[in-house]
């Protein structure tokens, strides 16, 4: 489980490993280009707390994680566990967010300093770190 600023970058997690996903909120099948689109929409309109992250989890469902309760609410649960085979990449993927979002907002390349957390206790890890510090498990083959 990773977790992100960026919902763009959660469903660039996420469509590794789950090619569609229902909304939970309202039932409806959200395909990778669907959901893609809510991504570009969500990140240009609502950036997220300091207290709140991305998550993608093994399957592919995505949710979010808020550090202040401990709790994660599942919003897109995977429904068939097959990675998509073609993404929204290098120019094509910079077209689509110029579209929506302001100059200067989103930088394509992946955001290396982002957090992971912990998947044993989903404790937020320092960058580069090889065991969780609360838990002391392993977080990352050393």
């Amino acid at each position: 489980m990773e977790g992100y600023k960026s919902f763009i970058q959660v469903m660039d997690d996420a469509s590794d490993h789950c090619s569609k996903w229902v909304n939970i909120e309202d039932g409806t099948d959200l395909s990778y280009e669907d959901m893609m689109e809510a991504a570009v929409f969500t990140d240009g309109l609502m950036p997220l707390p300091d207290n709140q992250w991305w998550m993608a989890f093994d399957d592919g469902t995505v949710g979010l994680l808020d550090e202040n309760t401990k709790e994660i609410w599942v919003m897109y649960r995977a429904v068939k566990s097959a990675p998509i085979k073609e993404k929204y990449t290098g120019d094509e993927l910079d077209r689509k967010l110029r579209k929506f979002m302001p100059p200067g907002t989103y930088a394509t390349e992946a955001d290396d300093s982002a957090p992971a957390f912990c998947i044993h206790c989903g404790t937020k890890l320092p960058a580069g770190a090889a065991f969780c510090p609360k838990c002391g498990k392993a977080v990352k083959e050393v």
